[in-house]
């Protein structure tokens, strides 16, 4: 075969991997960020870069010295736009299935549906949060550390409404009540005339981390779970037990 088409078949080669790796790349990183406002945002840089190249390309000087004067400070901007979704960006790495053997999660996930469910039944709220792969010291070092084998009636009892415990979230890690009255940051992404400070919360905290969070409404009357920024429908038992078992990979 003649070399010079071997080289051109290899370059073919070369490009199309090139191709098909940015694609990929594309594509997960808007997976990450479903449901959040990043894709948007993302989208709008796409239309500045855009604006920014036909500006050179049909030689308007201002428009061009505009964008060039605002490129720098847009860049430290987006950084602090992205901040959250760039750290649970980087957090989920270590997520994807190849470590996902390496981990071994041990939550109890039936005693945590049972204590949903009676927290549900007797009209109290709560979130509870499920930590995964990503630690989340930096929400239990603020919050009461307690360190403590989990039961479902421990956990009833410090989300009763005399319990100094009774605000914030509590936070496991497999069988251990890690910590109680934890603050966790509220979501943007939901809106505050629909859903109260609790499920923002609980949706927050599964916005800049792995974590699971599932959040028991006293209004209400419901429980719901998020994952990765997401809310789901309001879940009977089986459904919050099925929910628990897809997640945590004990299927």
């Amino acid at each position: 075969m003649n070399i010079g088409l071997l080289r051109f078949l290899g370059f073919g080669i070369i490009d199309a991997l090139d191709i098909i790796l940015v694609t990929v790349l594309i594509y997960q990183f808007l997976k990450l960020f479903r449901g959040t406002r990043a894709p948007y945002i993302f989208i709008g840089v796409l239309i500045v870069i855009a604006v920014g190249v036909l500006a050179q390309v049909l030689d308007f000087p201002s428009l061009s010295w505009i964008i060039d004067a605002v490129k720098t400070i847009a860049l430290v901007a987006l950084v602090i736009i992205f901040q959250p979704e760039i750290r649970r960006a980087l957090g989920l790495v270590g997520q994807r299935p190849f470590f996902r053997g390496l981990i071994r999660e041990s939550v109890p996930i039936d005693r945590i549906a049972d204590a949903s469910c009676e927290l549900r039944e007797r009209g109290l709220g709560a979130i509870i949060v499920i930590e995964r792969r990503m630690g989340l010291r930096e929400f239990t070092e603020e919050a009461v550390p307690l360190n403590t084998e989990f039961s479902v009636p421990l956990l009833i009892s410090l989300l009763l409404p005399d319990s100094p415990l009774h605000d914030g979230a509590v936070i496991i890690r497999e069988s251990t009540i890690l910590a109680a009255k934890a603050i966790l940051p509220v979501s943007r992404n939901l809106p505050p005339e629909l859903y109260g400070t609790r499920h923002r919360a609980a949706v927050g905290i599964t916005e800049v981390s792995d974590a699971i969070a599932i959040v028991v409404s006293e209004e209400n009357r419901n429980i719901r779970a998020c994952v990765g920024g997401r809310l789901s429908a309001p879940l009977s038992k089986e459904g919050l037990l099925s929910f628990l078992d897809r997640e945590l990979g004990n299927a």
